[in-house]
């Protein structure tokens, strides 16, 4: 549906189809349109008119329905992007700090509102910025990117997610993003993460552990230089270890050591991609035992070495 600004008209078609291929169409033309003074009743009327017209073409089995819907996603995507580029270039940033400072507060505000389709179209207009100002290189960008998963994984986990669950996300993303080559498949990703994150919030609001096991990883998380064990993190949330590694096993599938070393390997892919410390400070402040701890567990999660991951990055 579009309206023609020379007559001030509606118009609103649908293609015909036969094994994916457009044969031709059906349009509906002229109809007048006041943009300042058509009712609401007028607008439904419309709107029922075109709906029609679309359900009366699928029921003769004149159009591919999937494909019109994928069409319409595509074309949907496409116009968030194009507008995405178009606030970018009016923002005239010059640095990714000045894309963090000025869309990520708004961003996790967002998810931790739960404002979906809000928090879409900033994380387009991040990427396309990350991508137009920031990366020279698609390894530069993944490494900018998994910063941001990294924060939005900590909003959802404020806006009630299950903290194992959207901390998972973002440790699945590490080994996820590198195997992405198209620049369209990374996009996909991150949005793609953006939805799973919502689907979380809103599948745990009412989870009847999802207060105990939040203090638990928060718990986890700012505690992983030091040798912290089931017990202590129990005793935080005030539970039994033992219910408490009943609890991680039937919600999260998971142990208390695997979570922990994801914990951990996550903690040290922020701190290869954000800080040129040494892989020795880094293992000792994300709880390795020492370097070559760090390197084995790292390797095995990442499929790549620390100094290959930070290498990556710098190029």
């Amino acid at each position: 549906m579009q309206f023609n600004e020379s007559n001030g008209s509606l118009f609103w078609s649908v293609p015909l189809m036969f094994n994916n291929q457009v044969l031709g169409g059906v349009a509906v033309c002229d109809i007048p349109f006041d943009e300042d003074t058509t009712s609401d009743s007028g607008l439904t009327h419309i709107r029922k008119a075109a709906s029609g017209l679309l359900e009366l073409i699928v029921e003769e089995n004149l159009i591919n329905e999937s494909a019109m819907r994928e069409a319409h996603a595509l074309s949907k995507s496409e116009q968030e992007k194009a507008e995405a580029i178009h606030l970018v270039k009016k923002r005239f940033y010059n640095s990714i700090q000045d894309i963090y400072t000025d869309e990520e507060p708004a961003l996790l505000n967002a998810i931790r509102r739960g404002e979906r389709e809000e928090a879409t179209k900033i994380l387009n207009r991040i990427f396309v910025a990350i991508y137009n100002y920031g990366a020279s290189s698609q390894d530069l960008l993944k490494s900018y990117l998994l910063e941001l998963v990294a924060m939005m994984s900590r909003a959802a986990v404020e806006a009630g997610s299950k903290a194992e669950n959207a901390l998972g996300l973002n440790f699945k993303s590490i080994t996820e993003l590198a195997t992405l080559k198209d620049d369209e498949e990374i996009a996909a990703w991150l949005t793609g993460i953006l939805e799973k994150l919502f689907s979380e919030i809103q599948n745990n609001r009412d989870h009847p552990h999802s207060v105990s096991f939040n203090k638990a990883f928060e718990y986890m998380d700012q505690h992983l230089a030091e040798n912290i064990k089931r017990e202590d993190v129990a005793r935080h949330v005030s539970i039994s270890s033992s219910h408490f590694a009943h609890l991680l096993s039937t919600y999260t599938g998971k142990s208390f050591r695997k979570i922990l070393t994801e914990l951990r390997v996550e903690k040290a892919a922020q701190l290869l991609n954000q800080s040129n410390r040494s892989l020795s400070e880094i293992a000792l402040e994300c709880g390795f035992s020492d370097q070559s701890h760090f390197s084995r567990v790292f390797s095995k999660a990442t499929s790549q070495s620390p100094g290959d991951y930070r290498k990556r990055r710098a190029r």
